[in-house]
């Protein structure tokens, strides 16, 4: 259990140092999911429609 978890720990921490300084457009590259499935008002979650997803992911790329 405790090498799990140091071996977990290197693991952030290494990525962490990979990625710290990382501007915007790295991060966005460096995106592998999908659309957006929900969004998040007032503390409440609001699942989004394809077309809802499509519509954020068009305005994303345009402000890109």
């Amino acid at each position: 259990m405790i090498i799990e978890n140091r071996s977990r720990m290197v693991t952030e921490h290494t990525q962490y140092q990979k990625t710290h300084s990382w501007t915007e457009a790295q991060w966005a590259e460096s995106w592998t999911g999908g659309g957006a499935t929900h969004k998040n008002v007032n503390e409440v979650r609001i699942e989004l429609s394809a077309e809802e997803s499509q519509r954020i992911q068009r305005a994303k790329q345009v402000n890109e």
